[in-house]
């Protein structure tokens, strides 16, 4: 089990962009944004500063449980704040995917005016079965 204290995450709709490509067959295209960028850079600085060295990638069936503080009394979606953070934990290698994970529980804590954050905690439930006849 491990317990991580983490910036506080961009709304869904603040962390991907999308740019619609003209011409002969116009279609749209989603990218992450700058500012979801500059979360997933300061979620691996946590990261790393918290552990003192690269996370030790989490095999198996996960549960995850998600504390959000947030910096002032607006009214937010709990759940867009999500995705961005699931999507970090796995781009800085903390697990080999977010489909691992089994169990997930969020919550709102108190607002946190000074140190708003999210904080997560991620245990194994079921370990990762080793195959019997690898490729």
């Amino acid at each position: 089990m491990i317990s991580l204290v983490l910036p506080w995450p961009p709304s869904t709709n603040h962390y991907y962009r999308t740019m619609v490509m003209r011409g002969p067959k116009p279609r749209a295209m989603t990218y992450i944004s700058d500012e979801g960028k500059e979360f997933q850079k300061n979620v691996k600085i946590s990261i790393w500063e918290l552990l003192k060295a690269a996370p030790e990638k989490f095999m198996g069936r996960l549960s995850v449980s998600v504390t959000l503080y947030q910096p002032n009394a607006r009214s937010i979606d709990i759940d867009n704040r999500l995705k961005p953070l699931l999507d970090s934990l796995t781009k800085s290698g903390v697990w080999e995917d977010d489909s691992q994970i089994d169990c997930l529980q969020i919550s709102r804590g108190p607002i946190s005016r000074t140190n708003p954050r999210c904080e997560v905690t991620i245990e194994v439930i079921k370990p990762a079965e080793k195959e019997l006849f690898p490729e």
